[in-house]
Formats: structure tokens, sequence, C-alpha cells
């Protein structure tokens, strides 16, 4: 629910040896994953705070580029050049997106990383279940022995860090509720004998997570990932949704 963070249902399948699924284990909270191209927004919300703009252009080079001794690649071969942000966002261009952040934020990796303690994202959402692991991210200059000169492009779309599903939503939550982060829960209240012994407020875990005008922008961004980019075979004449597609290779 976008502006408590009240959760409406979770739902965890494992798949078993002789190839049945079944709910034994709560990944929403517990698995820690490498978000891949769902980070992107992270990112965009970064350059967009920091002086890029929607209509700015970035060269995707074909859907390949060479960062230090690592080739950053598209999901898949292409003839695109010179297109602007928006629609980097919206093909989920990795190099697009790597090479801003790369621009941005290889001669002081600290900006980017100071967004991230910043946003709140780094720490655990709080649910009141247990099991949840707090997100393994990078601290630039803390980790400056396992920072290496392709951390910046590989991190900014969904690499070298982890967090859960739960607190991925809770970020995109965030950005829907326009910039008002908000502490998932599943209770509403717990009554005995029709009495209510307690009751569940919702709790805000960041009050602003950007300005409005970025708000706006990765608004935009995510409608034009449904209307014009890597989801719009979803699209429909019924409803306007916007959304992230995310792959990552494991």
């Amino acid at each position: 629910e976008v502006k408590t963070g009240k959760i409406k249902a979770i739902a965890n399948l494992s798949q078993t040896s002789d190839g049945r699924y079944l709910e034994n284990f709560n990944h929403a909270i517990s698995t820690k994953v490498e978000p891949g191209s769902t980070w992107k927004l992270f990112s965009l919300m970064c350059l967009f705070e920091d002086g890029i703009e929607l209509n700015d252009h970035v060269d995707l080079n074909y859907g390949k580029y060479q960062f230090a001794d690592r080739t950053m690649n598209d999901s898949e071969e292409h003839n695109r050049t010179n297109v602007t942000v928006k629609t980097a966002f919206a093909l989920s261009s990795n190099v697009g997106i790597s090479r801003l952040a790369y621009q941005m934020y290889q001669k002081d990796p600290q900006k980017y990383t100071q967004h991230l303690i910043a946003s709140g994202i780094t720490e655990k959402t709080g649910i009141e279940l247990s099991g949840e692991r707090k997100p393994t991210f990078k601290q630039y200059p803390k980790d400056k022995n396992d920072w290496y000169a392709t951390t910046i492009p590989w991190m900014s779309v969904g690499y070298e860090l982890e967090l859960t599903p739960l607190q991925l939503l809770t970020y995109y939550n965030g950005i829907a509720n326009n910039g008002k982060m908000m502490k998932p829960y599943l209770v509403q209240e717990t009554q005995q004998y029709g009495v209510t012994l307690q009751e569940t407020e919702p709790v805000v875990l960041n009050e602003k997570l950007c300005s409005d005008a970025t708000i706006k922008k990765l608004q935009e961004c995510l409608l034009a990932v449904v209307d014009s980019g890597t989801a719009k075979h979803l699209k429909n004449d019924y409803y306007q949704f916007a959304g992230k597609t995310g792959t990552a290779k494991l």
C-alpha cells in the first residue's frame, strides 16, 4: 500500500529436488541478491540530483563499452548510439546508465555512496518479521582495497551490491509515494476476545528521498519503460502503469 507501507501479501516459492514448489522460506526478507537492472532507478535518482537532465544525451556505443579491463554489454546487440537519458533508461541500457555514472562519480565515488547512506537503503527496513538481512554495499573509501576502476559502472547497474526483494520494493514504493519511503508492515492490529490490544501506525523511514523535481523525472522514466521501452509489450488500452524490467547475471 503506497501511502502506508502496509503489505497486502507475501508469497515465496522454493523448488525442491524433485521439481515441486513449496513455500518454506521467506526469500522476500531473507535472501539477498544483486538487483541488476532494477537498481538503475536508484542510480538515475542520484544522477538527476547531481545535475543530469532527462533530455541530456549519452552514447550507447552499439551496446558495448570498455571500462578499464572489463567490457560492459547491453542485454542484446543493437545499432543505437546517441539517445536521451530517458530513452537509455526506458531501454534499460547498461552502457548508457554506467557511462553516465562513470562520468559523474568515477573521480569522486564517495558522492555516490553518500547518496546510498542518505537514502536509508543501506539499512534493514525493520519489518517485524525475523530473518531480515542487512543489505551489502561497498562504502568508499572504507572499502578502498575492494574498490576497483570498474566498481562505479558495475554498481550503477545493480552489481557489486546485494539487498532483499522487500528492501528494493520499499525503495520503489518511496518513489511511487512522491519521495516518502515507508516502513513495510504486515500486522495492522492485534486483538484478544474482540478487544484491540495494539494498533500499528505507519512509520516513515525517509521523509524525502530526493527533490520533487527528481521524483517527477523518475516517475516519467518509469512510465516510459511501459510506454516505449522494455515493457512495451505489457502496455494496454485500459489503464496506464509504470514499472521497470529487471535482469541479472547469476
